[in-house]
């Protein structure tokens, strides 16, 4: 994927999408134009990283949901596919 192609008409889900990687990860789709789903632990953060985003990119198309992913338990692994 080149450093600027668009991504309308995507939706990209993004873990860890409050801070670190995570959160460059949603700034740069949004500049690209994705619809993302960020997943966040903290409902206080998942505000602060939208009002960031939007701060730079009031168009963004960013949501967030409140997910602790450290809490799901496999007791099984999956097969592949």
């Amino acid at each position: 994927m080149s450093s600027d192609q668009r991504l309308e008409n995507r939706t990209i889900v993004v873990t860890g999408a409050t801070s670190g990687i995570g959160l460059a990860a949603v700034k740069e789709l949004a500049r690209r134009g994705a619809q993302i789903l960020g997943v966040g632990r903290s409902e206080e953060r998942c505000a602060a990283a939208t009002e960031e985003i939007r701060g730079v990119d009031p168009d963004a198309k960013i949501t967030y949901a409140l997910a602790d992913l450290s809490l799901i338990h496999i007791s099984e692994p999956t097969r592949p596919y």
